[in-house]
């Protein structure tokens, strides 16, 4: 299409800057009666420019809203008690424990800040009753799901019943593992306090930890001294607990009376 250069002044005007617009005529095809078609032209870039910025806005938008919901779905996933939700390690909450176990806190602060699924080693943290143990971790996986991982918060008690009604078929036994190894960081809360009042659910323990084991999985976990204790004994669950000391190299004792009790 040719311009020609017949200009002459136009009505219109930017809306920002309040220059003015130039029409110019560019002739019809003849196949279309002939005759011209008025083209205008801003003598400046403002209205272009807010257009981009506004599509600009638009996109950051809809990322944000993107990354909003997988951050939702992630947590959703992670089916972390409410008790924890939104708990940070730099939070008040933590007052107590980081005076009473500067070294341990600091340690699995740094732990968290620097996470990465292909390289992080397990934690296990052995405790007296209400000593933090299971809100430290939560705050854990807070600040692991925020940087676009995936992970598990559960008891390993839930984890075995879980498996426990599963084990029916041996294909849905393999279905929920694939499920469990897909985490970037599997979190068993409470150990020792799950039953095995069965052969089976023994079996399916060891199964669970060996899996996570052989896969190089991370794995944190929390547990009362007399729990762990309590385990002791059973070829099945010395193997379990022998995986699980090797998976989580990083040891703390928390010692104390319960916070709770002091609150």
């Amino acid at each position: 299409m040719t311009v020609t250069n017949t200009k002459f002044k136009n009505n219109k005007t930017c809306t920002i800057c309040g220059k003015d617009y130039i029409s110019k005529k560019t002739p019809k095809p003849e196949a279309w009666g002939g005759g011209f078609w008025i083209v205008e032209i801003p003598q400046c870039t403002c209205e272009a420019d807010i257009d981009v910025k506004n599509k600009s806005e638009i996109r950051a938008k809809e990322e944000a809203d993107y990354k909003r919901k997988i951050l939702q779905e992630k947590f959703k996933n992670a089916q972390i008690p409410p008790i924890y939700f939104g708990l940070e390690l730099n939070s008040d909450y933590f007052t107590d424990i980081r005076k009473d176990e500067p070294k341990a806190f600091a340690e699995m602060q740094w732990w968290s800040d620097s996470f990465r699924p292909e390289t992080a080693k397990g934690i296990i943290i052995v405790g007296d009753i209400g000593r933090s143990k299971s809100s430290i971790i939560g705050a854990i996986a807070n600040n692991i799901i925020k940087k676009g991982y995936n992970c598990l918060f559960t008891t390993f008690g839930d984890l075995l019943d879980d498996f426990a009604s599963a084990a029916k078929n041996d294909a849905s036994i393999n279905k929920l593992l694939y499920w469990l190894c897909e985490f970037d960081c599997i979190i068993l809360d409470d150990l020792g306090h799950e039953t095995y009042n069965t052969s089976k659910r023994m079996e399916l323990a060891f199964r669970i930890v060996d899996t996570l084991f052989k896969n190089k999985k991370c794995v944190l976990v929390t547990a009362q001294k007399d729990k762990i204790e309590a385990l002791k004994g059973n070829r099945s669950l010395d193997m379990l607990r022998d995986r699980l000391h090797t998976m989580c190299p990083h040891s703390y004792f928390f010692e104390g009376l319960s916070y709770r009790r002091k609150k």
